[in-house]
Order: structure tokens, then C-alpha cells, then sequence
């Protein structure tokens, strides 16, 4: 198969090279472009515990703060595995979403204990600080980057969308499947999805697809990138595309 991957240029290379090892292609189209933000990071003897909702809020943090000796308490399996190779001896993984990350400090931390640092994108889904702030904690969120949804679809992806030669697309964010569907709906492009397939990471991604004239929407049992490429068919060389 040849799937188109929306993820932003930083994170999109390890999913490129996960669809390689399952036999698959990969054409890389990243929607949103990062940028670094200025931030004031409280006083570490304030804070309790690092709250990881995405891996670019870690990187945020990896790039300015030196310290490794917080807790860390991670979305999910691949932001925790970053924050260990990073060099934090205690990681949390919450493998889930950030209700599932909510449900996991509570049961964990006591609020009295300290302030938690939540390093974060610009634009984040709710669901993480109105049940910690409900329960006592003092959730402080720190900006360090923001994605700006790109203007238009690349030259490249245009091409493989007027040639039929992706079978799918795969979506990590709201936003990104947002995004792509007003690209999409821009260039006149609705009948190019008919024979492809969206593979989504939730059921929240897939709701801003769905105005699109799929062949179908797949939505992961679980919102890690696992379960979203365990939706792809097996693959042996043959049926590979050229």
C-alpha cells in the first residue's frame, strides 16, 4: 500500500519507517509547521511531576531545561519512550488519552505534593486540566510551540491524488484531518479520497474526515500510532506498489 502521512516533519520520519517495516510506502505531506515559543519555566523546587501530552511539548522542554529528575507522567508508549531515552529514570505511561492521563495522576500524585509542569503545543485538545484542577492540582501549562496549518497541499500530493496512487491516508490530530479536508475541498480534490481509505487515530480525528467521500474510515482501538497502523492490511512484496 501507499499511505499519505499528514504528521508534522519532526514526528513523520518514524512513521515513514514504520510503514517500511511492514512492507508498506509512505509519502510524507506534513499539514502543520512547528515553531519554538519563548516560555518563563517556573522554579523547579515548585513542581512535582513533567505532564507529557505530546512529544513535541517534551521536546520543548528537552531544548531548554536541563534537569531530568522530575517524574514524568506521558500520554502514551511513544512520548514515554522518548522522555526515558531523554534520560528520566521515572516515566509514567498513561497509553491512552488525556482523560486516561487525568485518571492516571490522580490515582498517582497528591496535589499537595506540588505544581505539575505541562510543557504543550499552542492549540491542545480539553480533557486533561479541568479534572486535575477538580481534584486540587495546580496544572501549569507552558506554551513552547504552535503549529500553523499549511496554505495548500504539496505539488506531490496533488500529483498522487489526481493519479489514484494512494490507497490511504493517515491522521493523528483533529487538526491535521481538519486541515486536510479544507485543503482538500479548496482544490477540488473530494473525488480523489473515493478509493482510499482514512486510517485515524480516534473517533474525535475521524469526525473531521467524514464529509469525505472515503472508500472508508478505520478509527484505532487505542490512540497511539500501534494500534492506527495495526488497521493495515499485511503486506507481502508482490502486492507492494512500485
Amino acid at each position: 500500500m501507499r499511505l499519505l502521512v499528514t504528521r508534522p516533519r519532526e514526528d513523520a520520519g518514524e512513521t515513514l519507517a514504520a510503514l517500511e517495516r511492514r512492507g508498506h510506502q509512505g509519502l510524507s505531506e506534513p499539514l502543520l509547521h512547528l515553531h519554538r515559543l519563548a516560555v518563563e519555566w517556573p522554579p523547579r523546587a515548585e513542581l512535582q511531576a513533567l505532564v507529557i501530552t505530546s512529544r513535541n511539548g517534551l521536546r520543548g522542554y528537552l531544548a531548554e531545561v536541563p534537569d531530568r529528575s522530575l517524574p514524568v507522567y506521558a500520554v502514551g508508549p511513544g512520548s514515554a519512550e522518548e522522555a526515558r531515552r531523554a534520560g528520566f529514570a521515572e516515566v509514567h505511561d498513561a497509553d491512552g488519552d488525556a482523560h486516561a492521563l487525568a485518571d492516571l495522576i490522580r490515582r498517582s500524585l497528591d496535589p499537595r505534593d506540588g505544581a505539575l509542569l505541562h510543557p504543550s503545543g499552542r492549540d491542545v485538545a480539553d480533557g486533561l486540566s479541568d479534572p486535575l484542577r477538580a481534584n486540587g492540582f495546580d496544572l501549569r501549562r507552558c506554551v513552547v510551540y504552535a503549529a500553523d496549518a499549511v496554505e495548500a497541499l504539496s505539488h506531490d500530493c496533488v500529483s498522487a491524488l489526481e493519479r489514484g496512487t494512494l490507497d490511504g491516508a493517515l491522521f493523528f490530530s483533529p487538526r491535521t484531518g481538519a486541515t486536510f479536508a479544507a485543503l482538500i475541498e479548496g482544490a477540488g480534490l473530494q473525488q480523489a479520497c473515493s478509493a482510499m481509505t482514512a486510517y485515524c487515530l480516534s473517533d474525535a480525528v475521524a469526525q473531521t474526515v467524514v464529509s469525505m467521500p472515503w472508500h472508508a474510515i478505520r478509527t484505532a482501538a487505542a490512540p497511539n500510532q500501534a494500534a492506527l497502523l495495526s488497521l493495515l492490511p499485511a503486506q507481502t512484496e508482490a502486492e507492494g506498489r512500485s
